[in-house]
């Protein structure tokens, strides 16, 4: 069985960068060792290598204090993609699970505490 680890991140390259670097030493240092990016649109992302890591979608959102309106969808999004994380990490069964920031990774660090 081979050990994983699963990213949390946003889908910008403050937090992608930092991440592929981290899981690209890992992933020297043992090259059997299985890597997911996790986060609301990393599967688009130009800068992930899909080629070496695997990437899977979760829903989120951000509260606009602002507009007040928009904080039901907001919290419906973030519920969605608390679950959408829990069963994807109740099925691989990660050893140790990263965030690397934004609001984008914080439903599955929820769902990783859960």
């Amino acid at each position: 069985m081979s050990k994983s680890v699963v990213f949390a991140l946003g889908g910008t390259g403050g937090h992608i960068i930092p991440a592929q670097v981290t899981a690209e030493q890992l992933s020297a240092e043992d090259p059997n060792l299985s890597i997911q990016f996790v986060g609301h649109q990393v599967k688009r992302s130009k800068l992930i290598d899909h080629s070496r890591f695997d990437t899977y979608e979760v829903s989120s959102a951000s509260f606009v204090w602002k507009k007040p309106f928009q904080i039901p969808h907001a919290l419906w999004n973030i519920s969605r993609g608390i679950w959408q994380a829990y069963n994807f990490l109740k099925q691989r069964k990660p050893q140790l699970v990263v965030g690397f920031g934004s609001y984008h990774s914080c439903p599955v660090l929820v769902a990783a505490v859960m």
